[in-house]
């Protein structure tokens, strides 16, 4: 792509040749523009005008704007960096974690925070978490990279359990993203910008604009496009520096193994958000997006002297793999029972694996009947992979006031009457590596493979009705909130092409892997389609007792098809102690999150490491209804139930806002994919004995309620503003603490090793300090981020673990906006002293990885970019 400094000319004279009249807000006086958050919501509560400050539970409000001032675009590092008890990170060589970076709220999985769109439900993403080094293993959230920064209004974000008012997976609490909903003005961004080290070019364009709809209505619409280079952050590794100091002339000097974040060709996001008066207090709705992005990864090399079951029969100690050509299945399998009497008719010779890592002219004289992949590939390889994301969603409906009905019982009520269906699919494509069993194409052996496809397609059918009582029993009215949900969830996997998962009876006996090396494609009889709907009905209760305390009641029943049923409640209050000076708050319910399709029927083969012996091995995470999985302690998926409570305080004093928040979260039974159990010939007896056929299945795992945790942390969010004559500044505090603990688990099914990485791969407590100074058309933003120590467990065993060191990064940005044309330039740094997560001094031993795999802070240092926008 061009450097970002070839396009900043050619923008910059752009923007000011496209001067215009000055937007509204030119013209007021920045001096008597209001300072703080905007307040008014719709998540937590169902009482409109209810403010996040006379909240019962903690709510974050969150400008659209705000996510301005920040050289990432990625969608779940913005509200990482606004919330700190959301927690997301850069995760190398993350396979489907890179197409959707899986993020934890309060502690929890992704899947454990209910996502909202305007409201209402979106739909998951495709693509479930089998990867992230342990930090979410087996969840199966939402896509929220979907959605462009520029579309948003603002964005909510409820800090509680709130299964009981939003139904399942609102464990940890809610995310509501609320659209922009302008009738005019245009709205165009454009960000580049690069990394420190010269690598991880950005690109970035985006834009908003508000139509009127006749004069009752408007439709507001949203643009965004980025591309963004790869990083690398990798030294070489000790086997392939082995290679090259021996004379092996094909080894990449470069590291053979790139760990870094991965390259973002395209991201296209549209979004489009309209609504129409439709007169006696009806309105009409609709809402919906478009995105498509192809990510590309990079994942582990492949040594021509090591690699079973590719180039070798054993990680050491063993010889290459070579195949007789000429043999057929009969001879093979004759030759496998008795070697001595039925040896292969082309006598291949045996080449120890040490003797070629040392000579790479060991390969001279081989027969032509016999070939090794390593006369095809004598470096080695290195997979990439590349992931095609497709997501698009659609929602519309009817909400007002009835006031003028029929029958004088619906007289007062609110309703809002919903449907949305959203889709988002995954292709998964493997270059640069081979399926073994077809090595009879020698030299010609394809190196590219369509390999797998996952598809999830939701429905949500809402019905929600409002209205408040005079019961006279209470100082306030008693609002009364009900409703119903229909929802079906679809999820589908899909076949690769034959050449993926081709198998060769003769290579296959002969010891050679089946199927593409690193991941598998998806044979027919793995592919296939299943769905699952739920019912949830719901009654929500608010009022203010007397003057001083709020006191609000939910229940929620669901019911899923082939799940079972879960009755659910929460009771909240808050007590207003001194007016506006102090107040208390807390809440206790109860949650609910059953299964979702995916976990229920995903199937994948593919490279994992294996936690007994620190190696790369295939691995199949098969259904827990699989008879293989059930041999080895797999049970049918339940539901996690969870019990939640949180205490909190609120203090006014002056300018200065504070609030503090304790929460404790039990979850019971809670998902996640479990070790993986190998199987050697002992096994694989037992299961042909048992009538069950393993096929070529080397180690197994599957999804399992095997935890039991308990999370309990700390919320503190604290603002100030100071006005002085060289202008105002707003300072905003925001920390968390987090921990948690593993109650219960059997290591059998899941390992110790999983165990550990839930309690230690992300900091306990983190904070984020910014001060935000504006002075005519000048701003400046200073933003300082504090991350707690974790551990990392390298090579995925116990043993290896990596202590990462605390770290504060500072961001800063200045801008000026030039008067009477809407255009405004800024120039910004985040991690702006270039700060690193804590060297790995075992690198050139641990596949060449420099820093750890996992940061919640990310491994590639510090960016810089320019930004310019232009409104009116």
């Amino acid at each position: 792509m061009r450097k970002w400094w070839q396009w900043q000319g050619g923008l910059v004279s752009l923007l000011i040749l496209m001067g215009a009249p000055p937007a509204t807000a030119q013209d007021a006086d920045p001096a008597e523009e209001p300072i703080g958050l905007e307040e008014f919501r719709v998540v937590g509560s169902r009482l409109p005008g209810r403010s996040a400050e006379d909240s019962p539970v903690p709510v974050d409000v969150i400008d659209g704007d705000s996510f301005r001032s920040f050289g990432t675009r990625d969608m779940n590092q913005l509200i990482s960096s606004a919330v700190p008890s959301y927690n997301t990170g850069t995760h190398a060589g993350g396979d489907n974690d890179a197409l959707i970076r899986p993020a934890k709220m309060r502690g929890l999985p992704p899947d454990s925070t209910l996502v909202l769109v305007n409201g209402k439900r979106r739909h998951r993403g495709s693509a479930i978490t089998t990867w992230s080094w342990g930090r979410a293993k087996g969840s199966h959230g939402v896509d929220v990279a979907s959605i462009p920064s520029i579309a948003l209004k603002r964005v909510e974000v409820l800090r509680d359990g709130a299964g009981a008012q939003y139904g399942s997976d609102a464990v940890a609490g809610v995310l509501n993203f609320v659209l922009r909903d302008d009738a005019e003005g245009v709205t165009i961004e454009s960000r580049l910008g690069q990394r420190y080290h010269g690598d991880g070019d950005l690109a970035n364009i985006a834009a908003n604009v508000g139509l009127p709809l006749t004069e009752a209505g408007f439709v507001n619409l949203s643009f965004e496009f980025t591309n963004k280079d790869s990083t690398n952050r990798s030294v070489q590794r000790n086997d392939a520096k082995r290679l090259i100091d021996n004379g092996n002339e094909y080894v990449r000097r470069s590291p053979v193994q790139a760990w870094g974040e991965a390259d973002i060709a395209y991201d296209y996001k549209f979004f489009g958000n309209l609504g129409l008066d439709l007169g006696d207090n009806h309105h009409a709705y609709a809402f919906g997006n478009w995105a498509e992005r192809k990510i590309s990864d990079t994942w582990f090399f492949r040594n021509p002297s090591s690699r079973p079951p590719v180039f070798t029969d054993a990680w050491s100690g063993g010889s290459l793999l070579m195949a007789d050509l000429a043999a057929s299945e009969e001879q093979v399998r004759a030759w496998r029972a008795d070697p001595a009497a039925n040896p292969l008719p082309s006598n291949c010779p045996t080449i120890p694996q040490d003797e070629y890592a040392e000579n790479p002219e060991a390969l001279s004289a081989i027969p032509d009947d016999c070939f090794t992949l390593a006369q095809a590939f004598p470096g080695g390889f290195t997979p990439r992979w590349d992931g095609y994301v497709n997501d698009w969603s659609v929602a519309f409906g009817l909400r007002g006031a009835l006031t003028h009905s029929a029958y004088s019982l619906l007289d007062g009520w609110n309703y809002d009457m919903s449907a949305s269906f959203g889709q988002n699919s995954i292709t998964g494509v493997v270059r640069n590596s081979v399926n073994p069993n077809l090595i009879r194409l020698r030299h010609a052996i394809p190196t590219k493979y369509r390999v797998t496809g996952y598809r999830e397609f939701d429905k949500t059918f809402n019905v929600d009705l409002s209205r408040p009582f005079e019961t006279g029993l209470f100082y306030s009215p008693l609002n009364v909130a009900f409703g119903m949900e229909y929802r079906e969830e679809e999820f589908e996997i899909k076949t690769g092409e034959p050449t993926s998962y081709a198998r060769d009876g003769a290579i296959a006996l002969q010891g050679f892997g089946i199927g593409v090396s690193g991941q598998q494609g998806t044979p027919p009889e793995d592919a296939g389609t299943a769905s699952r709907d739920n019912f949830g009905a719901y009654i929500d209760l608010e009022a203010d007792i007397i003057e001083q305390v709020l006191f609000s009641a939910a229940g929620r029943y669901e019911n899923f098809t082939g799940v079972g049923d879960s009755l659910d409640g929460k009771l909240a209050a808050r007590w207003a102690v001194f007016g506006d000076a102090l107040a208390l708050r807390g809440s206790i319910g109860t949650g609910f999150r059953a299964p979702t399709v995916g976990q229920a029927t995903y199937r994948r083969s593919t490279t994992d490491f294996d936690s007994t012996t620190g190696r790369l091995a295939d691995a199949t995470t098969l259904p827990a209804d699989h008879p293989v999985a059930q041999y080895f302690g797999a049970k049918p998926l339940k539901p996690e139930t969870s019990v939640s409570f949180s205490l909190g305080a609120i203090v006014n004093l002056g300018d200065l806002a504070v609030t503090l928040d304790y929460y404790n979260i039990e979850l019971r039974n809670r998902i996640a994919r479990s070790d993986g159990h190998r199987l050697g010939d002992p096994q694989r007896a037992e299961l042909l004995g048992m009538g069950i056929d393993p096929g070529a299945i080397a180690s197994v795992n599957y999804f399992t309620n095997d935890f039991d945790t308990t999370t309990q942390g700390l919320d503190l969010v604290a603002t100030y503003p100071l006005r002085t004559p060289i202008g105002r500044t707003l300072f905003t505090l925001a920390g968390n603490w987090t921990n948690t603990k593993v109650d219960d688990y059997d290591p059998a099914i899941s390992g110790d090793l999983y165990a550990r990485q839930i309690v230690e791969t992300s900091p306990e407590f983190r904070f984020t300090l910014t001060a935000d100074h504006t002075w005519g058309p000048w701003r400046l933003l200073a933003r300082g981020r504090y991350y707690d120590d974790f551990n990392y467990f390298q090579a995925l065993t116990l043993s290896d673990r990596m202590y990462a060191h605390a770290r504060f990064l500072l961001d800063l940005e200045t801008s000026y906006t030039f008067f009477n044309t809407g255009v405004t330039l800024a120039v910004g740094a985040d991690n702006l002293f270039d700060k690193y997560p804590t060297r790995n001094q075992y690198a050139r031993s641990y596949y060449g990885e420099k820093y750890p795999g996992i940061s919640p802070y990310g491994f590639s240092g510090g960016f810089y970019y320019f930004r310019a926008s232009y409104a009116f």
